[in-house]
């Protein structure tokens, strides 16, 4: 996919190799929220068969990375890790990769994407708005939580 950037590869990737990606995101989130309110997951779990965690290429960099574990319901994967370095976020990595990780899930037959942000992250819950993710109540072991927003949306 050509963005304004360059050409854009989307591929399966170890989490280590966006490293540098999710402790900037892990950075700002202990910024924004108290530690209870960040719901973050380890790598094992992103190295899980039942996971999946995509890389976005710019050359040899990664920019851009977004995992996806089993979610709270049969047939349900729950959306991690997903971030876009900030100085690549206006071109269209952050649809491309929710593009592709979309596209897996339905081939591995998730149909209830499933998602907790934070509610100071409002250009991700655009982003989910304007792709039909609607604003539902905690699921799974999830409690209720003010600085927290759940979201799902169903795959066709």
């Amino acid at each position: 996919m050509d963005t304004q950037f360059g050409s854009l590869r989307i591929t399966d990737i170890d989490p280590t190799a966006a490293q540098h990606l999710t402790t900037e995101a892990m950075v700002i989130f202990q910024k924004l929220y108290p530690e209870e309110s960040n719901h973050l997951v380890v790598d094992d779990d992103l190295r899980a068969d039942s996971a999946l965690f995509l890389g976005a290429h710019l050359g040899n960099r990664v920019v851009g990375c977004v995992g996806l574990v089993p979610g709270s319901e049969e047939h349900a994967g729950e959306i991690k890790r997903f971030y876009v370095e900030e100085g690549y976020r206006t071109g269209g990595i952050g649809g491309a990769l929710m593009d592709a990780l979309e596209g897996m899930a339905q081939a591995h037959g998730i149909r209830l994407m499933q998602l907790e942000t934070g509610i100071q992250q409002q250009e991700a819950v655009r982003l989910y708005e304007k792709r039909g993710y609607s604003i539902v109540p905690a699921f799974g072991e999830y409690i209720e939580d003010e600085f927290s927003l759940f979201m799902e949306k169903q795959l066709v």
